[in-house]
């Protein structure tokens, strides 16, 4: 299992309520961007997120303004923020 850090795009970004909220109803249009110049990356959707990789995610923004965290993963096929 490997964490890749990660920012989230608006306006899944505001509160880690709102993230998660996006994950569940349209897991397609939450928007994720790598935040990390080394090792693992990941560019994408909630939706296109693998079986077995988790997200860290800093909100709202990861490199100003580091008010909340989660974690992200796909797990049996339903993507999950903790």
């Amino acid at each position: 299992m490997g964490y890749i850090n990660v920012g989230v795009h608006a306006p899944y970004n505001s509160t880690k309520r709102a993230l998660k909220n996006g994950c569940e109803a349209e897991p397609g249009r939450v928007h994720f961007y790598s935040t990390a110049l080394f090792g693992d990356q990941f560019f994408g959707t909630a939706a296109e997120l693998e079986e077995g990789k988790q997200l860290t995610v800093v909100g709202p923004d990861p490199y100003t303004s580091r008010k909340w965290y989660a974690t992200v993963s796909m797990r049996d096929g339903k993507v999950r923020v903790a």
